[in-house]
C-alpha cells in the first residue's frame, strides 16, 4: 500500500500519556486531565491498547500498516474481503463530470467496500472504543462484553470488502492522556481557556456525552456524530 504523511494542527502537546503540562498551554485546568473513575473492559480506546487488541483478536481480518503519520507513528486499519480488480478509465474528478463514477472505480464497480474511519480528532475516544467492539463482532460475533449482534454479522456478510482504521489520528491520540473522560451524562457545559502566549488562541472543550456509558457498538461510534448533529456545539481542536 502507498505510504502517506499526514499533516498534523492543532494539538495539545501534551506527552504521550505522561500526564505532564505542556509548555504551549500552561494554564490547562486541571479538570481537563481528570479521567473517569471506573472503566469498563470493553472501552479500548488507547494507541497502545488498540494496538495489543488487534494484534491479539483480529484472525479472520488482516491488520494493515496503510501509512505513516508526520510524528512518525503507524496508521493501521483492519481489512476484511478481497479489494475491487482492474482499473478505472477516468478520475474521480472527471468521472463526476459526466456523473457517472463507475468509469473510476473500474469494472468491480458493484462490488460494496465499506470504509469507517474513527479517531479523526485525537480527543474523540467514543469512536474508537466502537470500532474495537465492531472489529470484535466481527471476528468472534460477540462485543467485547460477550453479547452477540446477529444483525451487524449478517450486514457484514452482505458486503464485499470492509475497511476499518479504528485511530485515525494517531498523533493527536498520543498526546491525550486520557483513556474516558470524567464529564458525561446530561452535563453539557463547555469549558474554554485561552493560552498565555497568544489572546488570540482558545481551545474548546466539550465534556458532554449523551449516554453515560453506551449499550451498543453502533451508539458508541456514533455519540460524537449525533450530539453535534443535534447541536452546534464546539468541538475540541485536537485534528
Amino acid at each position: 500500500m502507498r505510504t502517506i504523511l499526514l499533516p498534523v494542527s492543532c494539538l495539545l502537546g501534551l506527552s504521550a500519556f505522561g500526564g505532564d503540562r505542556p509548555a504551549a498551554f500552561p494554564n490547562i485546568p486541571d479538570s481537563y486531565l481528570e479521567e473517569a473513575a471506573e472503566i469498563p473492559d470493553f472501552w479500548v480506546s488507547t494507541v497502545d491498547g488498540v494496538n495489543r487488541f488487534l494484534a491479539k483478536n483480529v484472525r479472520s481480518g488482516s491488520v494493515q500498516s496503510i501509512g505513516i503519520t508526520a510524528g512518525g507513528r503507524t496508521i493501521r486499519a483492519v481489512v476484511y474481503g478481497t479489494p475491487r480488480a482492474g482499473n478505472g478509465t477516468s478520475t474521480f474528478s472527471g468521472a463526476l463530470g459526466f456523473r457517472d463514477v463507475r468509469a473510476f472505480i473500474g469494472p468491480d464497480h458493484g462490488r460494496k467496500v465499506y470504509l469507517g474511519l474513527a479517531s479523526v480528532h485525537g480527543g474523540e475516544f467514543e469512536g474508537i472504543a466502537g470500532m474495537v467492539n465492531l472489529i470484535s463482532v466481527l471476528e468472534t460475533g460477540k462485543d467485547l462484553r460477550g453479547r452477540e449482534w446477529p444483525e451487524i454479522t449478517a450486514a457484514a456478510k452482505a458486503l464485499d470488502r470492509i475497511i476499518l482504521v479504528p485511530v485515525t489520528n494517531v498523533d493527536g491520540r498520543s498526546r491525550v492522556p486520557l483513556r474516558m473522560e470524567k464529564f458525561r451524562g446530561s452535563d453539557e457545559t463547555v469549558h474554554e481557556y485561552r493560552s498565555a502566549r497568544s489572546s488570540s488562541l482558545s481551545i474548546s472543550r466539550e465534556w458532554s456525552s449523551r449516554a453515560a456509558i453506551p449499550t451498543t457498538p453502533a451508539s458508541i461510534s456514533s455519540t460524537t456524530t449525533s450530539s453535534a448533529a443535534a447541536s452546534q456545539r464546539p468541538r475540541p481542536c485536537l485534528n
